[in-house]
């Protein structure tokens, strides 16, 4: 194939489509740096600058925007990731809403207005009623613990 000056001008807009198109499509930065490259790689081309060059500077550009934006990317974007709702329910007292038997596989309990699945660490049954502590989340169920008595 004869890589004249119009098919780079085609080559390059194909792949800043192509790019474009895969980070719009992806939740995560995957392809904005190559989208780039190859914009500043279409400009040359449209300059008439050397086919080579074209492909050298299209490889350096897209590097560099990875340097420079990734690191900002973690550092403003992805440091706002908050832990699951679900997590935060860790340690919260429940209600048993429907006994726990983990032989029965069988047992909801109620927590902020939710009402969860629910399983006792050990292989004892809580009745209906009885107030329970998160201690871990598997899945969809709650792992939960009786409530301790208080003492006095």
């Amino acid at each position: 194939m004869n890589f004249t000056s119009e098919n780079m001008i085609l080559i390059w807009l194909v792949l800043l489509v192509l790019f474009v198109v895969i980070e719009v499509l992806t939740t995560q930065l995957v392809s904005i740096w190559f989208a780039g490259g190859s914009l500043i790689s279409l400009i040359l081309s449209f300059l008439d600058v050397n086919i080579v060059i074209q492909v050298i500077v299209f490889f350096i550009t897209s590097i560099i925007f990875l340097c420079i934006t990734y690191p900002l990317y973690h550092k403003y974007v992805k440091s706002e990731i908050v832990p699951l709702n679900a997590d935060s329910l860790i340690g919260m007292y429940a209600v048993v809403i429907k006994e726990i038997n983990n032989k029965e596989a069988v047992g909801q309990v109620k927590v902020k207005g939710q009402v969860w699945s629910a399983l006792n660490e050990i292989d004892e049954i809580i009745p209906e009623g009885e107030e329970v502590k998160i201690i871990k989340i598997e899945g969809v169920h709650v792992i939960v613990q009786k409530k301790e008595k208080e003492r006095g």
